[in-house]
């Protein structure tokens, strides 16, 4: 008698919270956006302009520059909640 192995069915990837729709990335790779390219597309500049020091004052965190761990992601949370706002450049 010969036994046939059968592959692993793979599993859908879900979470708990949100079911698998938030898992699962549109482009097959990568369901991350980074600042950086967000502030790019949104100012329509290129990735090589897309610098903080470069950024519209209203845009960057008003919290001082530490290094602490805790303070950084502080201001990193800043600036997303102000480029998820921003509409970009007004002609």
């Amino acid at each position: 008698m010969t036994t046939t192995i059968q592959p692993a069915r793979k599993r859908k990837k879900t979470s708990p919270i949100a079911g698998p729709s938030l898992l699962a990335s549109p482009f097959g790779h990568s369901g991350c956006l980074d600042l950086k390219t967000l502030y790019a597309t949104k100012a329509d500049v290129p990735m090589a302009g897309a610098v903080k020091a470069k950024m519209p004052r209203q845009l960057r965190s008003n919290r001082p520059h530490t290094h602490h761990a805790l303070d950084d992601a502080i201001e990193q949370a800043d600036l997303c909640a102000n480029l998820m706002l921003w509409t970009g450049f007004t002609p």
